[in-house]
């Protein structure tokens, strides 16, 4: 471009035959090198539209389908299994708390004393960590003085050593 504009501003440049000739032919040459370029993508697309269309006339669908589709599907089957498999396990845990929750209100009619039972409840669910945590050995206490903690046959807690 700069020399383009040198050959044509400047006359003592236009004066010189060499200089004229050596821009012609220099510009000539860009000219083929970028109608070259074009061609070779222009071919290069037909070139495809032609081998999809060749699959798809003869059966082949799977060809003519672009790879980032493939990519897409395979992508969207994975996070579909994700999604599956992590639905499940979380139903298989709430139904596992159900069961638990049937147990704790069995074991609460159990009990003669109502306001205890009613004390702890809310010492567990609305007490500060500190009242939480100092519960925990209290229950380990009792399970270890009625031997409740060597029998757990049906129901293992998440870690029963450690209060």
């Amino acid at each position: 471009m700069y020399i383009w504009y040198l050959f044509d501003t400047f006359p003592k440049f236009q004066s010189l035959p060499h200089a004229t000739k050596v821009s012609t032919q220099w510009r000539a040459n860009n000219l083929r090198v970028s109608l070259e370029k074009r061609y070779e993508k222009l071919d290069a697309m037909a070139d495809t539209a032609l081998h999809r269309i060749y699959n798809l006339v003869n059966g082949a669908v799977w060809a003519a389908i672009p790879k980032w589709a493939y990519i897409i599907f395979a992508i969207a089957v994975l996070a579909a299994g994700g999604f599956g498999y992590g639905f499940f396990y979380m139903l298989n845990i709430i139904s596992k708390l159900e069961n638990v929750e049937w147990l704790y209100c069995y074991e609460r009619g159990l009990n003669r004393d109502m306001n205890v039972v009613i004390h702890r409840e809310r010492l567990m669910l609305h007490g500060n960590p500190h009242e939480v945590d100092s519960m925990r050995p209290l229950i380990r206490h009792h399970e270890h003085r009625t031997q409740a903690d060597t029998t757990f046959v049906n129901y293992y807690p998440s870690n029963p050593s450690n209060p």
